[in-house]
């Protein structure tokens, strides 16, 4: 994969607890959310979040056109086919949602659920992730998480941005197989703070001579 410094893209710098947030939003206020003073107020506040640290401001366009797709999505007739698989939408920062019942989504959609919220996605900005591409089987940090999904079969999956790549390489990716607490160096001083069950890579360092 081939990183580019694309970031024109409205929906690409989003992040995971901003997603949620406008999720919310957009459920309490509708289409009043397109209003400019209100996208003003939302794209200051994430820009001034402290889980914005590092990376790129937001604008009120970026926000208004999230909405605007969001209300063009809902606006979109009811297909006479066979509805695709119902995905769910959880708050990943409460594991124990996402074996959920049903009963407890709100339907937003023709195939789409919102998860009443449970807690603050932005519990999950002191985490830091890394997610196996499908397309070299390699391990890559995640810059953030994009939207995410529960298919019929029960398995979640979450859409992920890889840190250095632009929204071309964007993947689903299954939370439970591909997904990983970022991996760190340990230093010899810090064996006390491995535990029973973490996983360990261990590798010695030779000196060769020429």
């Amino acid at each position: 994969m081939a990183a580019s410094d694309d970031s024109s893209h409205y929906f690409t710098e989003f992040t995971l607890s901003e997603i949620v947030d406008m999720e919310n939003l957009y459920k309490e206020l509708g289409d009043q959310s397109l209003h400019k003073d209100f996208c003003q107020t939302v794209a200051s506040t994430f820009s001034c979040s402290v889980n914005r640290n590092g990376k790129s401001s937001i604008t009120w366009k970026q926000v208004q056109i999230w909405f605007q797709e969001k209300l063009k999505h809902q606006s979109q007739p009811k297909s006479k086919t066979l509805p695709s698989p119902p995905l769910q939408i959880h708050d990943l920062s409460n594991p124990s949602s996402y074996a959920s019942n049903a009963s407890n989504a709100t339907f937003v959609g023709n195939s789409t659920f919102v998860q009443t919220r449970k807690g603050k996605a932005s519990d999950l900005a002191d985490l830091a992730f890394e997610a196996k591409s499908a397309r070299d089987y390699a391990w890559y940090d995640v810059s953030s998480f994009l939207t995410y999904r529960v298919l019929r079969t029960g398995e979640l999956e979450v859409r992920v941005r890889f840190s250095g790549f632009d929204n071309r390489h964007d993947e689903w990716v299954n939370v439970k197989t591909s997904v990983r607490e970022r991996s760190i160096p340990v230093e010899p001083s810090e064996c006390g703070r491995v535990n029973v069950g973490d996983l360990l890579l261990c590798f010695q360092v030779r000196l060769t001579l020429i």
